[in-house]
């Protein structure tokens, strides 16, 4: 008995979403209770191939196998275009470096965060198109990947 109780209060396991091929939205827990999944599993996967864009701002810098960008702004704040571009630059020369990197941005549950990835993502998917993307399409990209992610059919 004491086992189930102990694995029914387990943080749940961290949900993956892949947007693109090589970008992945990692979102954890709110408070990253399950950083530690997120890790083990980017590790597993993408052995020294990934980075990490965080959003969380109580991560280690030891976490992810040292591979953290920090975003070091303030989500309650508007970002400026030069610092949204600025990470995408970051993100695509990242990329670029390597046919087989991954770029995850690494965000929790809470409704803040999450709205700053789908920025984060949404800029970084504009960005590196030829014009060839709409902001709808964009949003529709990420809803679709994150409901996939959480067991829902993708459209």
């Amino acid at each position: 008995m004491l086992a189930w109780f102990s694995s029914a209060l387990a943080s749940p396991p961290p949900t993956i979403s892949r947007i693109s091929p090589r970008l992945l939205e990692v979102c954890c827990e709110v408070g990253g209770g399950n950083v530690a999944e997120a890790q083990q599993w980017l590790a597993d996967r993408y052995k020294g191939r990934f980075m990490v864009w965080n959003l969380i701002a109580d991560i280690s810098e030891t976490s992810f196998d040292n591979q953290v960008q920090y975003t070091k702004y303030d989500p309650r704040e508007t970002p400026k275009l030069e610092d949204l571009l600025r990470l995408c630059y970051s993100m695509r020369s990242w990329l670029d470096c390597d046919e087989d990197n991954v770029a995850a941005v690494v965000t929790d549950g809470s409704p803040l965060l999450l709205s700053w990835s789908v920025l984060l993502l949404g800029s970084f998917l504009v960005y590196t198109s030829n014009g060839d993307v709409t902001i709808p399409s964009v949003f529709g990209t990420i809803h679709n990947a994150r409901r996939v992610a959480s067991g829902g059919e993708g459209g």
